[in-house]
Order: C-alpha cells, then sequence, then structure tokens
C-alpha cells in the first residue's frame, strides 16, 4: 500500500494502532520526505471545517488578519490523515467531496482553487458500508476514500504476538531490565484486552512503576494470576496457516477493488478455488452486484 498514490482507509477498533499504522504507510512511501498532516475529524467543529481545511485569505471575515493555509494545502506533496473519518458530518463529508473528486482546494474569500498533490488516509472505528446504509455518510465520500483498505486486528485476536509486544514496549518504556514471567504471559493470554495495544501499554507502564522488581508479575498489571491451563489450539500449525489464508483473501481483494477474478490471479490460483477459500474460511464475498460487475466471467466453467 505505501508504494501507490491510492487513498488508504484504515478500520479498527480503538486502541489497535490505526495511527500508527497511518504513520508507518507514510514513512515507507514515496511523500516520507515530505509533509504529514493529521487532522482529527472528531474534533473538528462543523462551523470551522471550511477555514481549518481550506484555509483563508486575509479579510476574508472578521479578524481573519492574514491568510492562511488550510490543513489540505499544508499538507501538498505528502500525506493528509483523516483521523476518525467516520465521525465527520454530512456537511463535512460535502465539503471535502470537491477536493477528494479533483485535488483542488478554495480557501474562504479566495476567487479560483488551488490544485493539490495530497495522499489521503483515512482511519475508521465503525466500517463506512455500515454508516452508509444508516443514511450517516455519503457514498461517493467512502469510494473515494476506500481505495484500499486495511483492518487492524483487536489484541485478542493476535494473543501470539503478546510477547514481542511487550518486549519491544518494555524496551521503549523503561531502561531497566524489566521481563515477565510465565504465569504473567498466561494471565495476559487469558485477558480480553477491551483497551487492545493502548491498554497493553498502560497496564505495563503501570507494573514498571508497581513491580517490586524486575520481574513483572500478573498483579502488578492488575491481572488475575490462574492455574487453568491455557486453550492452545489457536497456536497450531493448522491455525496459523488458516490466518494466513484470510490474510491472503482479505489483502488480495482490497489491492484489486473486489475484483474476485483479478484477487485470484494475484494469488496465483482458479477462481473456483479462491470461492472455496471463502466458503472455507467464512468470510463474505463481495456483494452479488458489485460482483456481476467485476466479475462477467463467473461461472464459465473454470476448474482448479
Amino acid at each position: 500500500f505505501a508504494a501507490t498514490n491510492e487513498p488508504v482507509l484504515i478500520y479498527g477498533e480503538n486502541g489497535t494502532g490505526r495511527d500508527a499504522a497511518a504513520h508507518f504507510v507514510h514513512r515507507e512511501s514515496r511523500r516520507r520526505h515530505q509533509p504529514l498532516v493529521t487532522v482529527n475529524c472528531a474534533a473538528l467543529p462543523p462551523s470551522l471545517t471550511q477555514s481549518e481545511l481550506f484555509g483563508h485569505e486575509r479579510g476574508a471575515f472578521t479578524h481573519a488578519l492574514k491568510a492562511r493555509k488550510g490543513r489540505i494545502e499544508a499538507a501538498d506533496g505528502g500525506t493528509l490523515v483523516l483521523a476518525g473519518a467516520d465521525e465527520l458530518s454530512p456537511e463535512q463529508q460535502s465539503a471535502i467531496l470537491r477536493f477528494l473528486q479533483d485535488g483542488q482546494v478554495e480557501p474562504i474569500g479566495a476567487n479560483h482553487p488551488t490544485q493539490v498533490d495530497v495522499r489521503i488516509i483515512a482511519t475508521c472505528n465503525t466500517p463506512l458500508e455500515d454508516l452508509v446504509k444508516a443514511g450517516h455518510f455519503r457514498e461517493d465520500v467512502m469510494y473515494r476514500l476506500g481505495n484500499l483498505t486495511v483492518t487492524m486486528p483487536p489484541l485478542r485476536d493476535r494473543l501470539e504476538d503478546l510477547p514481542s509486544l511487550v518486549q519491544r514496549m518494555l524496551d521503549t518504556t523503561t531502561n531497566q531490565k524489566h521481563w515477565i514471567d510465565n504465569a504473567t504471559l498466561l494471565a495476559m493470554a487469558r485477558h480480553n484486552w477491551p483497551g487492545n495495544l493502548r491498554e497493553l501499554q498502560n497496564r505495563l507502564s503501570q507494573a514498571v512503576l508497581l513491580s517490586r522488581s524486575l520481574r513483572i508479575q500478573p498483579e502488578d498489571m492488575g491481572l488475575l494470576q490462574t492455574t487453568a491451563p491455557m486453550q492452545t489450539d489457536r497456536y497450531s500449525l493448522q491455525a496459523f496457516r488458516a490466518r494466513a489464508d484470510r490474510e491472503a483473501i482479505t489483502t488480495s481483494l482490497s489491492l484489486t477493488h473486489q475484483n474476485i477474478s483479478a484477487a485470484a490471479r494475484l494469488l496465483k490460483i482458479s477462481r473456483v478455488s479462491f470461492y472455496r477459500l471463502l466458503d472455507k474460511h467464512r468470510l463474505t464475498p463481495p456483494s452479488a452486484q458489485n460482483h456481476n460487475k467485476a466479475d462477467p466471467d463467473r461461472g464459465q466453467g473454470e476448474t482448479s
């Protein structure tokens, strides 16, 4: 995703690292030496949307004593992150539509628009398709934000990453050699982590402060110690392969704009095999309408 200039839409629960993923995409792109500007959509007052995003000319309104660039123009040549884009009001969505369509912004009081070169990365908690169906989000805006989509998994679905995540966080939290014992790791694996990575970071910071030794124990993190055996099915080779299959399917569909034939070619498998994988892993294929448009050749008897 970093190698293209296409808009990227990053989904995920709070605390899963959506902003970090957006920064990673920018840092690995050809725009890495250009500006990275973040707009907190939830904190953007509707009355200030035009001025904040598009800027204004001198004298455009009361107290506009000098011209000011908007956040979009400030990102020219680089990347604009719309953090919490699902929080944009219908009026704010309409305001940014022209920019999303033509790459143009018109500051308040200006006589003509200004062309800008900005890549968009939007982060969302709620799927935009659900908001569109509920009538809370414009479909045309959704399509212009979501050429490429990434879903950040919650921590409870990636417990196998806990040891490496904990070590990395400890390395950045303290200069001392704190470490996690097996009982603590087991207690962490049994916790549901509703706050995801943010909760993990907070609990580790608390543990570093409260621990009486360099060994961090469950009570230091506010977790219950357990002696019950841990379910190991999720760590089996079959489970790892299943997760790899699901990631390959969702990524290939995203890269090919939900075109199943193209996604199958990308994975070097037949379309029939692709459908079998969708069914095996209980993944929902693209809607029948979109699928028929993208796959007019479906049903011509391809075999695996």
